[in-house]
């Protein structure tokens, strides 16, 4: 939409129809196909984006593959995925979160911030075949292909913190949190926030 927006042609494909109906009910092109399906041609987009995707793939080498083909000499891919989830600090916080949910009749809005999925029957289910490291994303790029990654990390946005409180919170404070949570991440690895990478064909 926001692309669409700022004036590029703009085209998607998602494998929920729930989502593609969503999209067209905004007048958005987007197809019910997988990447493979879509049979793009090459050197068809200028940039893709892959919001939450990559994780959830089986094969990163051939999506990646295949991604590099249908993109434009010079053009963008950017990648969105979370931090590590698997890590002894997570599963520590999961554990927490399991205790508690039955001792509260709402779920307990911090767990959302820290990633503790209360929406999942299953609190548990692995649902990312891969989790990548800057260093690791780096090398899968530059081996598929694509030029000089630039990768970085960022902590969730700051209307977060809103939805733990009805009370409007002041700017400073606001910064403050987001500068601690971004050292605890980085301290113990802990996914609060998301790696981004930007690459050119």
């Amino acid at each position: 939409d926001i692309m669409k927006a700022s004036g590029w042609n703009v085209f998607g494909i998602d494998l929920s129809k729930a989502a593609v109906a969503f999209a067209r009910q905004r007048d958005l092109k987007v197809q019910n196909k997988d990447l493979y399906s879509a049979k793009f041609k090459s050197n068809s987009f200028d940039a893709i984006l892959m919001g939450d995707v990559f994780e959830h793939v089986p094969d990163p080498v051939r999506f990646l593959a295949e991604t590099r083909r249908i993109l434009k000499p010079g053009g963008t891919l950017i990648i969105k995925t979370p931090a590590f989830i698997n890590t002894p600090t997570f599963r520590l916080a999961h554990a927490l979160a399991k205790i508690l949910r039955p001792l509260t009749p709402r779920p307990l809005k911090f767990f959302s911030i820290l990633k503790i999925p209360f929406h999942r029957t299953v609190l548990n289910r692995p649902y990312h075949l891969y989790e990548y490291a800057p260093h690791c994303m780096r090398t899968l790029l530059e081996n598929t292909g694509f030029q000089k990654p630039k990768i970085k990390g960022a902590v969730i946005q700051l209307y977060f913190f809103q939805q733990l409180t009805s009370f409007p919170l002041p700017t400073f404070f606001l910064s403050l949190c987001f500068h601690l949570l971004n050292l605890f991440s980085r301290l113990f690895n802990y996914p609060i926030g998301t790696m981004i990478s930007v690459v050119q064909k």
